[in-house]
């Protein structure tokens, strides 16, 4: 079967939704499906008309590439003129001339390649899924199954909006939530009850597992430290780093134990500012600042292995890909922010926090000073029973697929 696969942005994988189509895309080559990858190339006109600051610098990615014999990554330029369209985002909330131009381009690959399937992630790409309908000649995408795949927080409001969002995801085969994320579930069933479906972010457990703790930290050059906190996220606003910083600083100053270290994985727009922040106050021995790895990397599953304490602070509601990932390797404190969305089995093993600094910091202390390693066994327990990828993603390809 020729299935596509749909999103903005499909970046050499570090995580996120592209970890979630790097890994459906292999298992259905695997099945013997050639799978199709149809994104955009990635430059100042995307950025503009989409608006996504984060993906900066910007990667110079090849137009056609062949990700294995049966992976294929077509990526498509925008028009110039579309950045200047994106005031319509500020009464929309979509870049909808962006979904007008991208629902052509789906339409000529999809017969190019004879696509069967097409699943759209987020969505800039469903509302394009959606418009191949009114396009001419694309009679022949009648047939083709789509799925409509929700993974950012897309709240829906206002009567008119809700209308149209019913009018697009009764148009789908099935509306997938992967957002791990209880509330936004239940507010995309009161817009689209028949064919809501929730396959949550899965964590491949035979990747991230337990390591050995201190061989870890060796081979990452984070050893010589008697605790080690990490926080692995984008850069941005919404995700909370500068206040990670500046509660770790607070923290170092309340502890008995001074030999502690903060390690934060990530890129993005703030950057330059948590680095002179770091600088400013003198964290230099305590706060190291360390690139994302590819998410094919060996190294990657062993920054978890390699902390005692995970930290992830986000102002979004849900649960982040990175939280499951440190659950699955058996990180046994974890300070997340207090905001709603997460699930009960996985938030009582989490240590809850307001966006209060001293609060953070506080907790910071208390979890390097009352140490318990055997909640790890329980929430790496909890991953398996409910987000292994071993059980979700072949129920998920059963639903794309139609079986």
């Amino acid at each position: 079967m020729n299935v596509g696969l749909i999103h903005p942005y499909y970046l050499p994988v570090l995580g996120g939704v592209e970890k979630n189509l790097y890994e459906i895309a292999l298992f259905l080559s695997e099945m013997g499906h050639n799978v199709t990858i149809i994104t955009n190339q990635i430059n100042e006109i995307t950025i503009n008309t989409l608006g996504s600051e984060d993906v900066k610098p910007v990667p110079n990615l090849p137009l056609v590439e062949k990700e294995t014999i049966n992976i294929t990554i077509i990526r498509y330029n925008l028009p110039f003129i579309l950045p200047y369209f994106s005031f319509i985002k500020k009464f929309i909330r979509q870049p909808i001339p962006y979904s007008f131009y991208a629902s052509k381009i789906i339409s000529k690959i999809a017969k190019l390649r004879n696509i069967e399937v097409l699943y759209a992630a987020e969505p800039p790409s469903y509302i394009a899924l959606y418009l191949t309908r009114y396009l001419p000649n694309s009679k022949y995408l009648i047939d083709t199954r789509k799925i409509a795949g929700i993974r950012s927080n897309t709240y829906i409001t206002g009567y008119l909006r809700r209308k149209i969002a019913q009018e697009i995801y009764k148009s789908f085969d099935a509306v997938v939530i992967s957002n791990i994320n209880t509330l936004l579930y239940e507010h995309i069933k009161t817009i689209s009850p028949r064919n809501t479906l929730f396959i949550p972010n899965w964590v491949d457990t035979e990747r991230f597992k337990p390591y050995n703790k201190y061989e870890a930290q060796r081979i990452l050059g984070i050893d010589g430290y008697d605790k080690v906190l990490l926080s692995v996220s984008r850069f941005v606003s919404e995700k909370g780093t500068m206040r990670v910083v500046k509660a770790f600083e607070k923290a170092l100053k309340l502890a008995s134990n001074k030999k502690i270290l903060l390690v934060l994985v990530g890129k993005g727009p703030l950057e330059n500012q948590i680095r002179a922040y770091i600088i400013s106050k003198g964290l230099n021995n305590h706060i190291k600042l360390m690139s994302p790895f590819l998410y094919t990397d060996p190294r990657y599953p062993l920054l978890y292995s390699s902390c005692d304490i995970f930290i992830h602070l986000p102002f979004h509601h849900g649960l982040s890909n990175v939280v499951t990932e440190a659950m699955a390797a058996g990180v046994p404190q974890i300070i997340h922010s207090d905001v709603p969305g997460i699930p009960s089995v996985v938030a009582r093993y989490l240590r809850k926090v307001s966006f209060s600094i001293s609060e953070i910091a506080e907790a910071i202390v208390e979890s390097i000073e009352c140490y318990d390693t055997k909640k790890g066994f329980e929430v790496r327990n909890i991953v398996e029973k409910y987000f292994a990828k071993k059980k979700l993603l072949p129920l998920f390809t059963k639903i794309l697929l139609g079986y």
